[in-house]
């Protein structure tokens, strides 16, 4: 469906408010940058281009973790910073991890093969071919490795008639098979994860080979060098194991292996991890992405702006007043921004009307209301910590519920914290904050 922004009408303002659509196009009229009212001093987007340049230069590579709450904007951020690198002569491949991986269970073997599966994914569409010696080479230690041998014969018969029929090459078509039993088989995963454990040092100057030779490819074509951003490893479910969570377990504990990508990469991280001090150590540099500061008049005005290349507020609110409510309590999180603007179009009427705008508002603090029914003492005196501002004695109960964006973060000159503003307006949660944490 073509919409001509900003829209003017309930229905297709349902569709120019789609929370689960981030802008894929840089030239996309809807986006505002908001680098300004998130705290930062500038635009991070050109910064990060910059170092990157900057490393190409001296010939070392940059590596980077970005960081925020889900649904702050990152996906679109990191398109524009993918316009802006491409616009520099960069060869981006953009990997939205969501589509490869199982986000339910995720280690860095997985991130590493689906790496290369978009690498030549990426080759392949361009036409560009890599030498054929160094794909056989790949393609059977690959294929000796991490198929069993009772899928051997069946799957290289497979392989054989589709390269026979120009479909892919061999290799290609074993990475395809690779990505599919990532994401759709367990027992698959297990198996593949243990075969490449067992042979780390082999698995590293394979990737690596197969990295250099795409370098060397693309430079044939005029591109400086080539940049991997990882997007969506921040939407990994939380999960605490025996003594670590899913995510220190993946990016604390191999980071070293995340690390071996012999190219400028751009990891995403969950926020759970954004405090460690280590992990900023590990790579070149790591940005959190706060959210927008929505209590300062510059925050809001800046929120005000983006709704309006998406809507006529005009012509579909009966008070233009009302989008002021909307942005408060959103407390800066674009996505839930976007759930309210959606929200209110579940309407008969032709302009949204304050009935509209109070149903909305009941709808999110419904949403975090289910969020907090299973409250741990721990969770309780992180919230009352937050609120009062005092020190916060659970790392695990403070990166759930981070996570989960009951606890949001921000930035003015120094990171913050303040409770989401639907979180507060839960009866329980008031109960909760009238009694003060002692210190």
């Amino acid at each position: 469906m073509k919409l001509t922004y900003p829209v003017s009408t309930i229905d297709d303002m349902y569709h120019a408010c789609d929370p689960d659509t981030p802008l894929a196009s840089a030239k996309d009229s809807r986006y505002q940058d908001l680098s300004r009212v998130r705290g930062q001093r500038k635009s991070w987007i050109s910064n990060i281009a910059k170092n990157i340049e900057r490393n190409q230069n001296v010939d070392k590579y940059f590596s980077m973790l970005f960081s925020g709450h889900r649904g702050s904007g990152k996906t679109t951020e990191l398109h524009q910073l993918k316009a802006e690198l491409e616009a520099q002569k960069f060869f981006v491949v953009y990997i939205d991890i969501e589509d490869i991986l199982e986000m339910n269970d995720i280690e860095y073997q997985d991130v590493l093969l689906a790496i290369a599966e978009s690498l030549y994914t990426k080759l392949e569409e361009k036409g560009w071919e890599l030498d054929k010696a160094l794909l056989e080479n790949l393609h059977t230690w690959f294929a000796k490795k991490i198929i069993e041998t009772d899928r051997k014969i069946e799957l290289s018969a497979e392989l054989t008639t589709e390269a026979s029929a120009g479909i892919k090459s061999l290799f290609g078509g074993l990475m395809a098979k690779l990505k599919n039993d990532l994401k759709n088989s367990s027992t698959r995963r297990e198996f593949i994860r243990k075969e490449i454990g067992n042979d780390l040092t082999v698995f590293k100057a394979h990737l690596n080979n197969l990295i250099t030779a795409t370098r060397q490819r693309i430079q044939k074509q005029g591109y400086k060098s080539l940049v991997i951003i990882v997007d969506g490893l921040e939407k990994m479910l939380f999960a605490q194991k025996q003594e670590y969570s899913n995510h220190y377990e993946l990016f604390m504990l191999h980071a070293e292996q995340l690390k071996w990508v012999n190219s400028h990469i751009i990891y995403t991280v969950p926020i759970t991890l954004a405090s460690q001090t280590n992990l900023k150590n590990e790579f070149s540099d790591m940005l959190v992405m706060p959210m927008v500061k929505v209590e300062n008049s510059d925050g809001k005005e800046t929120l005000r702006d983006l709704i309006k290349k998406r809507v006529n507020i005009e012509t579909l609110f009966e008070d233009t007043k009302y989008v002021d409510e909307l942005i408060k309590l959103s407390g800066g999180a674009i996505r839930d921004l976007m759930i309210l603007l959606r929200s209110v179009t579940e309407t008969d009427a032709e302009k949204v009307t304050h009935e509209d705008i109070e149903y909305a508002k009941s709808a999110l603090i419904k949403f975090y209301s289910r969020q907090l029914i299973t409250l741990t003492d721990d969770d309780k005196l992180v919230l009352q910590a937050v609120y009062y501002k005092k020190p916060n004695k659970s790392m695990e109960s403070y990166a759930r519920l981070t996570n989960n964006r009951v606890i949001l973060e921000y930035e003015n000159g120094e990171l913050w914290q303040a409770l989401h503003p639907a979180v507060l307006e839960l009866d329980s949660i008031k109960a909760l904050l009238s009694v003060t944490p002692s210190t």
